[in-house]
């Protein structure tokens, strides 16, 4: 049972699903191992009888695998199911079924295993509650597979799972984005990210996201480039974007219309109206051509203008746009320049960010360079023109704005469906209606004005067909011979999987070509005598030929042919099946005795067949014992003298191993477990010790026992055992007897020892034969595999165990039979037959005429049923057309009653038929029509219909025929004025007393009027709720901690808790921020005695170069610090330090050659003057001198120049006074640094011969810096080209906490069995790691391992805790 549960383990892991105690798990869903172990443990504790089950992460994880399958494939997959079957012990066998991720493992003998049952989905729940409350959200409704569940190996139900609706598609009146309300969310936490504090704002981060995460909840911190995933998945209802209308649905983007309606297709008009007519908005367009020397206002575009482009195309007469040196440029409302301002040109494409939206440029270095924005603008936008050049400019600009002062009216196509055109098979569409824009109230559809919709259409009632069928017919006119029937047809509704049908009106048939009523006939005239025959008896034999009779009479008297009468044929005339042997196997053993099997099939007609059609006292023997060369034995030599003249000591002896013929051989050709002793203890009489008066006696002398190293395992694999020496020396390191030393503390010689799990042998399936015809070969692949999948060398397996790669097969040279499908049964009822097509495959071969299938065969065998009816019963009228009906029944041949559905429904007799249709002498006297029973709405007026004789008298109503006057009809006085009201709302609190609400509107009809209207009192639009008490929350504190000085003021420390009121600990957010006791408080006030306490000079690090090349002065802060007891620096400075000693405080430095040089430009003449500029020629050495010279500020990828070659560099904080320098890494998965976060159990070995093993056998109790960060780009000082290895601005930190570039690290093993690692790859950056890069260790037993080929550096440490870190990374360019 533990094989299979590791395999279940192993099987998922193929699924990426993480252990129970990752990072993932431990994050989302906060689940501890504490005394309990699911199936995805980190380890597989041999003693773990508890059920396997999963727990919440693993359940969550693998349905939102199969979900997404769903959604993106539409594979009706929709949860695991997942079956292992394994041969543990014969006739047992491992099921392990997990329909619902959830249930225990059992052990079953195969033969005692239950029918499969296959899972059948239940009813669908109810939909839950709505993502959003306005805006488009979604609810969502699941059906479970337990109607039945699946049990046995049945199979899991197909089909969807789960559904989704639409709900509060009205859109929101604050406006608000929905992703930056999920990203403010945020606001406040900085997520343990570098260089980010308690203050940081999150918002919404939409361009440069691929399209398969647009649904994950990416958001930027406010003011800086950078972003993070901060969920796996935004809230469903979230916009896919920020320029569509699609919507999120469990991390997927889902197809919606504007109307947020999910499967829309409602788009919005250029106006950006929800299905609108492109009316509501007019177009304005302009050009500017103007050329003067400098910036110059074009237009300004005002706030609310939508479907902006502006494009500029300089009749240039160069080959490049840049060249015209002609640039668009655009200032925001506040005249603060957003694009190409200060004479600061943007060549490539970029997202200019404008309040919640986006405008998008192509870049100056494109042909023709344009604007463009969609959405409304939310401030005015100025657009200018800069001209350095004599180039004709030529600017086309075009927006559309709102029309003032009109209301804006849509079509609406998804109105609720209307009634389908047919009873079976019909087509049904939505009713399309006419809305205001505003509040999507439905208006006459005089009120729209663009081209209706086309109607979306669906079918209808599709389960079900209509047509004619017979439901009576009478006697054939003529008893012998031609004559005519009559027949009644009616319109049958005929249901999908019922053998019934409805009649229905005849009206819904009339598209179909109805049968005559009266149809010629043949009488039956007497027929000859028959014989009427039995059923068969069985076959009295079930092969070899056997016979079969039944009994027969004759239909009139004795007047049957008695030469034609069979009571009496043959039977199962094939041959009978036999049993089938293979040759003997291979022995089991390569030495002794041992066993040899074969297999024993029962056959017919060459076909295996189930062994209880063969005899069985005929079986052949399937095993017999077998004797191979003798086993190689250990032998054991004279033992030597014992090692003491006295007391104990002990004895040698040479053990060896030798073959059969006596040869000595391999000790590991014999079995190590049987393995003699080659040491024993001895002992001899008591030594004589001798002492004299003039001397001490000699005390005992002191002894220990000493241990060896342990021997190797006894198996490579599986569970074995290993020895090591024991032995009792003195305290000079002499072997002295055994028991000299204390029996009770003596070590173990002996213990068991484990090894990765053995291999098996594994196999495909047999090939086909290799012959078509005659005796051939068929071959399988066999490989020695691990439980992974990892295939090894045959050796590692036993190869006696080691099944057959080829066996023999024959193949018939005959032909095969090809059958037909049978055809249709010659009687519907009380036995007919049915015949087939049988022939032989190949013309040019024969086939087996034994083997050959029957061509007939019986069918229709229950007994046939008649319809049966009663006398007619009297008319219901006496005139006028009455009608009369008669009892109808379905009768066996026995003449029991049986279910009408057994008998032919086309041939059922007609139970009423009119009578007495002669007119009637007696009339109908009509009354007046009451008024109407209702002033609005609908109702109904009644009137009196009596029968009349001629002469007046009242009659009863059967005296004046069916046909009565109707006495009641409905009336409509027009729609009522009434109050209509919603549902009631969700309590507005989760606890406590709160309100729930409803919409009250006044109705015309279906259409809203206003509320002065209804003349009614209006019923109320809230009521108060009362949900469960609140729980309340108090904040805790612990005692303060000592104080951090002795004197000039410490800090006092504590910890602030937050419990509810059984006292538990919760999270902080629940308490009242604003109550929170402080943290920390000040204390030891009192100053220090400076003239008691140690003076020393304080230097700071050196500042980087006053210049970016050539020589210039690095300088250093250096003052007098006055030092606490303990060494460390207090707040005062002090006068008291030795002026002789004090570190200077300026050095000389050289930043390299400088490279660039400054020319003059001059502009075009205008009139009599022209621009005399001074420009910078030559590439800039630093970030600083980007923002200095040229005034670059946006954070991005400069080439400068070093050391004399160019280099491409990240700039960072742009903005700022001091700008760094990163290096872009190209590959994040080659340059990471990892500590490694777990720790052997037994922490004195090295399992795997030191290869990583995430199933170890750990404990999460590791270092405690264990964690796992990767890099994209790395900070280094363009000075000193040395990596500021502790930057963590670009890392990605994945587990645990963050571990600076080039370090690694363990606490796994005390022996040399490194787990940390780390990589740099400097590949695509023209630079390397110098040579002179080194690193060194701290912690307990640190060792390090580096392997280098300058662009790529992999490192492993580790220790018992240890890690490695540098002590200088310097760059250099790759010569």
């Amino acid at each position: 049972m533990r094989s299979t549960k590791t395999n279940c383990h192993v099987t998922f892991k193929l699924f990426n699903l993480p252990h129970d105690d990752s990072y993932k798990c431990k994050k989302e869903f906060h689940e501890s191992l504490a005394g309990k172990y699911n199936m995805m443990a980190p380890t597989l504790n041999s003693d773990d009888n508890s059920p396997w089950t999963w727990s919440r992460c693993s359940r969550k994880l693998i349905t939102d695998f199969l979900e997404n399958i769903v959604i993106s494939y539409g594979v009706l997959l929709e949860e695991a199911l997942i079956i292992v079957e394994l041969n543990i012990w014969p006739g047992l066998m491992v099921h392990l079924a997990t329909p619902t991720l959830g249930d225990k493992g059992r052990c079953v003998r195969k033969n005692s295993e239950p029918n499969p049952v296959d899972g059948g989905w239940g009813k669908w729940e109810p939909y839950g509650n709505c993502s959003r409350t306005c805006g488009g959200g979604v609810k969502k409704a699941t059906r479970l597979c337990n109607n039945p569940s699946p049990q046995y190996a049945g199979k899991y139900c197909i089909g969807r799972r789960t559904r989704y609706r639409s709900c509060n598609t009205k859109p929101c009146e604050d406006g608000q984005d929905f992703r930056a309300l999920q990203c403010a969310a945020y606001n406040g936490r900085h997520l343990n990210v570098n260089g980010l504090n308690s203050a940081v704002r999150w918002v919404p981060m939409y361009h440069g996201i691929h399209a398969k995460d647009q649904c994950r909840l990416h958001c930027r911190v406010a003011g800086r480039s950078h972003y993070y995933q901060l969920a796996r998945k935004v809230i469903d209802g979230t916009s896919c974007g920020p320029d569509t209308d699609d919507i999120c649905v469990e991390g997927m983007c889902w197809r919606a219309g504007c109307d947020h309606i999910l499967g829309s297709k409602t788009k919005r008009d250029d106006c950006g109206v929800c299905g609108g007519d492109n009316t509501s908005c007019r177009t304005v367009t302009g050009q500017y051509n103007v050329n003067i020397y400098g910036y110059n206002f074009v237009n300004q575009f005002p706030a609310g203008a939508m479907k902006l482009e502006i494009t500029q195309s300089a009749a240039s007469r160069y080959s490049s746009r840049m060249d015209d040196e002609i640039y668009l440029a655009l200032k925001n409302s506040s005249g603060h320049w957003i694009l190409n301002g200060n004479s600061i040109i943007s060549t490539a494409r970029r997202t200019i960010p404008l309040g919640d939206i986006f405008i998008t440029y192509s870049g100056a270095g494109m042909a023709v360079e344009n604007i463009t924005c969609n959405k409304p603008l939310p401030q005015d936008l100025n657009l200018y023109l800069l001209t350095i050049s004599n180039e004709q400019p030529n600017i086309r600009y075009e927006y559309k704005v709102p029309v003032e002062g009109r209301s804006v009216y849509v079509w609406d196509a998804y109105g609720p469906w209307e009634p389908c055109t047919s009873i079976c098979k019909g087509r049904k569409s939505r009713r399309i209606r006419c809305l205001k824009q505003v509040d999507r109230r439905q208006v006459d559809v005089s009120f729209c004005l663009g081209n209706k919709p086309a109607p979306i259409t669906a079918n209808c009632n599709s389960k079900c067909k209509l047509s004619w069928e017979k439901t009576w017919e009478s006697e054939c006119s003529s008893s012998c011979g031609l004559g005519e029937k009559t027949r009644t047809i009616k319109c049958i509704k005929m249901p999908k999987g019922r053998t019934s049908g409805i009649i229905v009106g005849n009206g819904n048939c009339s598209h179909l070509q109805k049968p005559p009523q009266r149809v010629v006939c043949n009488g039956q005239c007497r027929q000859r005598a028959k014989w009427i025959y039995s059923r068969w008896s069985e076959c009295s034999r079930s092969c070899g030929q056997g016979t079969q009779r039944r009994s027969a009479y004759c239909s009139d008297g004795n007047r049957c042919d008695t030469s034609s009468r069979v009571v009496v044929q043959t039977c199962n005339v094939g041959p009978c099946a036999n049993w089938v042997v293979l040759d003997w196997s291979s022995c089991s053993v390569t030495c002794g005795t041992g066993t040899k099997r074969r297999h024993v099939t029962c056959e017919h007609n060459r076909v295996r067949v189930r062994h209880n059609q063969c005899n069985p006292r005929l079986r052949p023997v399937d095993t017999q014992p077998c004797q191979a060369a003798p086993c190689p034995q250990w032998e054991g030599g004279e033992w030597s003298e014992c090692s003491v003249t006295c007391e104990s000591g002990y004895q040698r002896r040479q053990v060896i191993c030798r073959d059969g013929s006596g040869r000595r051989t391999q000790p590991y050709e014999c079995n190590a477990a049987m393995k003699p002793i080659d040491i024993r203890s001895c002992h001899l009489p008591e030594c004589i010790t001798i002492t004299t008066t003039s001397e001490p006696v000699i005390s005992r002398q002191v002894t220990n026992w000493r241990t060896g190293g342990w021997t190797s395992c006894s198996v490579t694999c599986g569970s074995g055992t290993r020895e090591r020496l024991v032995s009792c020396l003195d305290d000079d390191n002499n072997l002295v007897p055994e028991s000299s030393c204390n029996p009770s503390e003596k070590p173990e010689s002996r213990e068991e020892c484990s090894r990765k799990e053995c291999p098996q042998w594994r196999t495909t399936h047999w090939q086909p034969c290799s012959v078509s015809c005659g005796s051939g070969i068929q071959s399988r692949n066999v490989a020695c595999m691990y439980s992974d999948n990892q295939e090894t060398s045959g050796n590692e397996c036993n190869i006696i165990d080691k099944p057959d790669e080829e066996k023999s097969c024959h193949q018939s040279c005959r032909s095969k039979w090809i059958s037909a499908p049978w055809g249709e049964c010659s009687k519907t009822c009380g036995g007919g037959i049915q015949e087939r097509l049988v022939r032989c495959q190949d013309e040019d071969r024969t086939c087996d005429e034994q083997t050959k299938p029957s061509t007939t065969q019986k069918c229709n065998n229950e007994p046939c049923a008649t319809w049966n009816y009663g006398e007619w019963g009297e008319c219901s009228h006496s005139c006028g057309g009455g009608h009369k009906s008669r009892a109808i029944a379905c009768v066996a041949e026995d003449g029991r009653t049986i279910d009408m559905n057994k008998c032919d429904p086309r041939q059922i007799p007609a139970d009423k038929m009119l009578c007495n249709t002669h007119a009637c002498s007696n009339n109908w006297n009509r009354g007046r029509w009451t008024p109407c029973t209702v002033t609005c709405g609908n109702g109904y007026r009644e009137r009196t219909v009596t029968c009349h004789s001629a002469t007046g008298q009242m009659m009863p109503d059967n005296f004046c025929g069916v046909d009565k006057p109707e006495t009641k009809k409905s009336c409509h006085k027009g729609p009522c004025i009434t109050w209509e009201t919603g549902p009631w709302s969700e309590c507005s609190t989760t606890c406590g007393s709160g309100k729930r609400t409803r919409a009250v509107h006044c109705m015309n009809g279906s259409s809203i009027a206003p509320m002065s209207v209804c003349t009614t009192n209006k019923p109320s639009d809230q009521k108060d709720c009362h949900r469960k008490h609140c729980e309340t929350y108090k904040w805790k504190t612990q005692n303060w901690s000592k104080c951090s000085k002795s004197c000039g003021g410490g800090t006092r420390t504590r910890r602030v808790i937050c419990e509810n009121r059984s006292g538990i600990q919760v999270k902080r957010e629940y308490c009242n921020v604003n109550t929170m006791p402080r943290l920390t408080k000040r204390c030891n006030r009192e100053a220090c005695p400076v003239s008691k306490l140690p003076h020393a000079w304080v230097a700071g690090p050196w500042q980087e170069c006053s210049t970016t090349c050539g020589d210039g002065v690095s300088t250093r802060h250096v003052k007098c610090q006055v030092m606490d007891p303990g060494g460390l620096p207090l707040t005062n400075e002090g006068n008291m330090c030795d002026s002789e000693s004090r570190p200077s405080v300026s050095r000389r430095c050289n930043a390299g050659e400088c490279h660039w040089s400054h020319q003059w430009r001059t502009g075009p003449w205008s009139q009599d003057l022209h621009t005399v500029m001074c420009f910078l020629v030559g590439k800039p050495s630093s970030c600083a001198d980007l923002k200095r010279l040229f005034g670059f500020s946006t954070d991005k990828t400069y080439t400068i120049m070093l050391q004399g070659n160019e280099l491409e560099i990240y700039c960072h904080q742009m903005d700022s006074s001091n700008p760094k320098e990163f290096l872009s890494l190209k590959n994040e998965r080659e340059n990471y640094s990892e500590i490694y976060p777990k720790r052997l159990l037994n922490p004195y070995d090295c399992p795997n011969k030191g290869r990583r093993d995430d199933n170890c056998r750990c404990t999460l109790q590791g270092h405690d810096d264990a964690g796992y960060t990767s890099f994209n780009k790395i900070r280094f000082n363009v000075t000193t080209m040395e990596v500021i290895v502790d930057d963590a601005t670009f890392s990605s930190t994945k587990e645990g906490l963050f571990v600076p570039f080039g370090t690694a690290g363990d606490c796994y093993s005390a022996k040399k069995c490194l787990q940390g690692q780390f990589r740099m790859n400097f590949d695509g950056t023209g630079l390397e790691l110098a040579q002179t890069a080194s690193w060194t260790t701290k912690g307990n037993l640190a060792t390090f391992s580096i392997d280098r080929d300058f662009k790529t550096i992999r490192g492993s440490c580790g220790g018992f805790c240890g890690k490695c870190v540098p002590i200088s990374l310097k760059l250099s360019f790759i010569s």
